[in-house]
């Protein structure tokens, strides 16, 4: 489930009420950005586990990072998720224990950390056989390694709600091992502001605020945030040089979140004036803060561009794994692909050109070896006159149960007089938004079990002259088309039906198999 976004930024004004005693930010280290380990290292080992958060301690992480929920017998535990199915396997050891929670209006189906004691949780394993951690042996096995702790609330109200609180038991605990004193190796984390302020005057920790929605224009609610935090964790997205300038001059830290395979992620963090970086790959935070230069790069890399993805190969050694990254733009945002093979791929969406590192772990060291670069450029095919002409006929949509919003249709050139179909002219469009497993909240079905979502697809792509490179691109299922989205499709949800009308279907999370929805013709934008 996506991390519930806190109220406007305009309400927080309203919540800082009379002014506590602040501190000046401590921790702003002189030798480069703090490097924090996305709960842990989740790409050697499983994630928040002791075993993960010790692959962050070797390789240098500053601090290690982590989300705190609850059990249902009141203790904290290490676990990003509410749901534990997608991270263990409480599927196969407690079957029977699937209830149904409602979340903005929709029924999810799932297995609830609060549903099970601690005794329980500690049967279940992840991926790798370790199992979840408490929030104590997080402490003991920092306090012996000398490591300092940045940990998250983790939707307060939601526990609130069902009887716990997880912010009175965070105090108690840090109180009880010596970790509520200013300067402490503990620091604090929430998207809530009110946990914030309610931290504030009990412990002396250094508090940070997540939020995804604050930007250069908000600069004059700086000092109201600084009233409650020592430092703001801002998402990739919104880590800009003006933001962090703004910040600094509020007095407050800035941590990006979450870098991952990239090393110009890293520089770029640095550049613009980043306090911290929340990564997957801690090792190459501190590679790159410590201007190292370790391990043999991948031999034998090349790349092109075919039918719309970004693909990259090299001479690969057995049984070696490779971290390939692909940026289109903007090192913060590049995603990355972890492989054993031989070739990786990304669907280039309205990119023209992809610059590509591909870096092997060694085994030998236990971290990532020095980049190996290429860069992927879409060549522009040049049409003779007359152009070729295509159109696609039988235009259908569908809702598939991975999320995914899928466009189908017949894609046809004219050949002298006649149209023909093109090569693999069925599935000739898929969705890749960021933003498509969002929808599912506003999913509804209607009585015949259709969803009240409407795919708008543009006229000159559906019956006009399409360059045969186009046939495959990338849809966002939101109402605004983002900049990383194809220029060639615009999607938008439909409105969901009236209270009196819902009462006819019933909400759901996803379908489970393929749901045909409408598609309507949208002229070409200008």
């Amino acid at each position: 489930m996506r991390r519930r976004t806190t109220a406007g930024l305009l309400s927080l004004a309203l919540m800082a009420g009379v002014a506590p005693v602040v501190h000046a930010l401590e921790g702003r280290p002189n030798t480069g950005m703090l490097v924090i380990g996305h709960r842990g290292a989740p790409v050697y080992a499983a994630e928040s586990t002791l075993g993960s958060y010790a692959w962050a301690a070797n390789l240098g992480a500053d601090l290690l990072e982590g989300d705190l929920v609850m059990s249902k017998d009141g203790r904290l535990v290490l676990c990003h998720d509410l749901d534990l199915s997608r991270i263990t396997d409480v599927a196969v050891k407690f079957p029977a224990r699937a209830t149904v929670r409602n979340f903005n209006g929709i029924d999810y189906t799932g297995f609830w950390v609060d549903e099970f004691t601690v005794a329980e949780l500690q049967t279940l394993q992840k991926w790798d056989g370790q199992t979840l951690t408490t929030i104590d042996d997080l402490i003991s096995f920092a306090q012996g390694r000398g490591a300092n702790l940045y940990l998250e609330i983790k939707e307060s109200a939601y526990f609130q709600a069902r009887g716990l609180d997880p912010v009175a038991t965070l105090v108690n605990t840090l109180r009880a091992r010596g970790l509520a004193e200013r300067g402490s190796p503990f620091w604090i984390q929430s998207s809530n502001p009110a946990d914030l302020q309610a931290l504030r005057p009990q412990v002396a920790n250094r508090l940070v605020y997540l939020t995804r929605d604050v930007g250069p224009e908000d600069v004059g609610l700086f000092p109201t945030f600084r009233q409650f935090a020592d430092v703001l964790g801002v998402p990739t997205t919104r880590a800009r040089r003006q933001l962090v300038q703004q910040a600094h001059a509020a007095d407050l830290g800035v941590h990006v979140w979450t870098l991952r395979g990239s090393r110009d992620a890293y520089r770029k963090a640095a550049a613009i004036g980043a306090d911290g970086v929340i990564t997957d790959f801690p090792d190459l935070g501190v590679d790159v803060r410590n201007r190292q230069r370790v391990g043999d790069r991948p031999a034998g890399v090349i790349s092109r561009v075919d039918n719309g993805n970004a693909v990259v190969s090299w001479n690969a050694v057995p049984g070696s794994y490779y971290a390939v990254t692909f940026d289109f733009g903007d090192p913060l945002e590049a995603p990355t692909v972890w492989t054993n093979g031989t070739s990786a791929s990304f669907a280039m969406a309205d990119a023209k050109a992809a610059d590509i590192t591909v870096a092997r772990f060694d085994p030998g060291r236990g971290r990532l070896g020095d980049d190996a670069f290429t860069r992927a450029t879409t060549v522009v095919k040049a049409y003779g006159a007359p152009p070729t002409k295509t159109r696609v006929r039988s235009v259908e949509a569908y809702v598939s149960p991975d999320a995914k919003t899928r466009i189908v249709g017949l894609a046809e050139r004219l050949k002298g007089k006649k149209w023909v179909p093109l090569r693999n002219s069925r599935a000739w469009l898929r969705g890749r938004g960021e933003d498509v497993t969002d929808l599912r909240r506003n999913f509804r079905t209607d009585k015949r079990g259709e969803f009240s979502l409407t795919v708008r697809v543009r006229e000159d792509i559906v019956a006009g002259y399409i360059p045969e490179r186009s046939w495959m691109v990338g849809v966002t299922a939101t109402k605004k088309l983002k900049p990383s989205s194809s220029d060639w499709v615009d999607s938008q949800e439909g409105a969901p039906p009236a209270p009196k009308k819902a009462k006819k279907g019933k909400a759901q999370s996803l379908p489970k198999k393929d749901v045909k929805v409408k598609v309507k013709k949208v002229k070409k934008k200008r």
